[in-house]
């Protein structure tokens, strides 16, 4: 059995109101919905993270290759 932690959180009424429903909806606890909700959002975030490395490693890849050509060009 995993552990779970108890907290409490105010959230704005009309979310509060559509998680009600989409619990009822779907027959699941309130809690559930958070939890998948949560991951769904940490899931997306990492993903925001790694696409910004990658840019930042083709920015710096093209760096490198532009200072080895230059450098290529120097000892030609």
């Amino acid at each position: 059995m995993k552990l779970k932690a108890r907290f409490s959180t105010t959230i704005d009424m009309r979310l509060f109101e559509e998680l009600n429903n989409i619990s009822k909806k779907e027959k699941f606890t309130r809690s559930s919905v958070v939890e998948e909700a949560l991951k769904l959002w940490l899931k997306r975030q990492r993903e925001k993270e790694l696409e910004k490395a990658y840019r930042d490693m083709k920015d710096e890849d093209q760096r490198l290759a532009e200072l080895s050509i230059h450098a290529q060009s120097e000892v030609l």
